[in-house]
């Protein structure tokens, strides 16, 4: 689906500014921070503001478009919404994707919970800690 489309499902207004920011999440695989992401709109629209960049994000978070990440009480954005867990290097504070078998797992719990009466899970966070290969030596 669309940038554009993805928003207007969500009941959210399509400005080219969204679109920049929801673009760049669902491009990478880094999980940037809300400065990073600032630091990135910024290029293609130089007088946008921290707060609109950081109240975008939080509407995306709210309307289920991206993962707010806490990791070592630091925010970072995911704009992968499917089911996984992530790694974090506490050397380099770099943040991998952790999918496989372990993903598939978590759908199955999901679509578990779902069929539960009386049970909406509203956020799900598994996070691995420990050193990348870069920084294991």
């Amino acid at each position: 689906m669309d940038t554009a489309t993805l928003l207007k499902s969500k009941g959210l207004r399509v400005t080219p500014q969204r679109l920049a920011i929801l673009d760049i999440l669902r491009s990478t695989k880094a999980h940037p921070s809300v400065e990073t992401v600032y630091d990135l709109v910024r290029e293609r629209f130089p007088s946008i503001s921290f707060n609109t960049v950081y109240k975008t994000l939080q509407s995306f978070e709210d309307a289920g478009l991206v993962w707010k990440l806490s990791i070592d009480n630091l925010y970072r954005y995911d704009g992968n919404t499917l089911p996984h867990a992530h790694f974090y290097c506490h050397r380099c504070g770099m943040v991998l994707d952790v999918n496989g078998e372990l993903t598939q797992r978590f759908s199955e719990f999901l679509e578990m919970a779902r069929k539960t009466p009386g049970l909406k899970v509203q956020s799900m966070e598994v996070n691995f800690y420990g050193h990348c290969p870069a920084c294991r030596y």
